[in-house]
């Protein structure tokens, strides 16, 4: 599992289906860790490791790692 972990920390919390399949991963052990809860899927293809160390705005990250061309006003907006 060590290795999974690595790529979702590499990339900052997140992974994309290709990634862990480049890196040797089976689809079978991602449905593993996905039912163990270890990580959780955004969308079809995006995961998220729940460990990861988040801070307040774990949901923007969400949006902006779901939807490319999202824009975050809410912050900016004073």
């Amino acid at each position: 599992m060590k290795d999974i972990i690595e790529i979702f920390e590499i990339n900052k919390g997140f992974a994309h289906m290709g990634e862990l399949k480049a890196k040797g991963i089976h689809t079978r052990r991602i449905a593993q860790v996905l039912k163990e809860g270890i990580i959780e899927r955004i969308k079809p293809g995006l995961y998220k490791f729940v460990d990861y160390p988040w801070d307040e705005h774990e949901g923007f990250a969400d949006v902006c790692n779901t939807h490319k061309n999202a824009v975050i006003c809410l912050l900016s907006s004073a």
